[in-house]
Parts: C-alpha cells; structure tokens; sequence
C-alpha cells in the first residue's frame, strides 16, 4: 500500500494506481487511508454523508442515489453551512461541490484539515467537479481532498466510493 506524504507536494505524490476515471471517480489515496474513523463507542450504522452543493437539481440527483444505497445524506447548500454542518455533526464522508457560495469547496476542505489537526480523525473528502483539468486537480489535492467525482455525478461511481468505505462488504449495494 501507498500512502501519500505530506511533506511532498501534490505533484510528488500522486498515486496513478488509485487513479479510475473511467466512471467520474478519481482517488489519490488508497481505498484503506480513507476509511471512516469512528468515534470509539459510536454506534455502527449506515454510511452518513455531508453532501455539500449549491444545485439543487445535483443535490437531490446525489442524495437520491446515497439515499437508494441505504446511507443518511445531510445537504449543505452553501460552503459556510457545511462546515457549520460538518462541526456539529458525525459524517464518515464529505462530498464536496469545489465551486460554492459563501465558501467555495476548496476553502471548506483547508478548514476541515485544520480542524483535524486539533481533533484528531481523517474524514474523507471527495470533491464535486465539472472540471477535471489537471490544475483543479492539484487544487483539490493541495486543499487536502482525498479524490473527485466528475459531474454529473455516476450511479456506478458512487457506489464503488462507498462500497470502498463501508466498513462491511458492499452487499447490500444495488443498481
């Protein structure tokens, strides 16, 4: 296994084995650096998701098919609501749109890595983009962001992310 070093910069470390666009999804960490961290004496149960994103035709587009999967999807429609959300809640996986008000993606997910570094955890970002040129891929990566989904987001790729993050085998994961 692989793991990125954050002392080398994001055009250093990039792991092309992790790299699978062919359905929208691209990682740069390995599957198993990005399972959920669970609070020690938090009850198990479904994958529960921050879906951060201004669209509301994206938003119910992505919860629907979380939602299909059996995983709690909390929506934030703007960048400072969802850190807000973030903060007060217990989420496994941020799904993040890089272009927001208030706060864009990219924002969010540097204080996000900076609140980790008091609380402890790793929480998995994934960022939501139409864009999939390399310089908004450094961009995700510098800002600390585990991976993207392209837009319009694949009912195939979103069930490979979470099936990769389930603590269980993905079985119970359907078309």
């Amino acid at each position: 296994m692989v793991e990125a070093d954050s002392s080398l910069n994001a055009s250093e470390h990039f792991q092309p084995e992790f790299a699978d666009a062919a359905d929208g999804l691209m990682l740069w960490n390995s599957p198993d650096a990005m399972k959920p961290c669970r609070v020690p004496g938090q009850v198990a149960g479904p994958l529960r998701v921050l879906l951060a994103e201004d669209s509301p035709i994206d938003q119910i587009s992505i919860r629907r098919l979380l939602e299909k999967q059996g995983i709690e999807v909390s929506v934030a429609g703007d960048g400072r609501q969802a850190l807000d959300m973030y903060e007060s809640g217990a989420f496994d996986l941020v799904l993040l749109d890089i272009l927001m008000p208030e706060k864009d993606g990219f924002e969010v997910a540097e204080d996000i890595r900076e609140h980790e570094k008091t609380s402890g955890g790793h929480i998995p970002i994934i960022a939501l983009t139409a864009y999939s040129l390399m310089a908004v891929n450094e961009k995700c990566r510098s800002a600390g962001m585990n991976g993207y989904l392209s837009k319009p987001v694949a009912n195939s790729a979103l069930r490979r992310l979470c099936s990769m993050l389930l603590p269980e085998p993905p079985a119970l994961l359907k078309d």
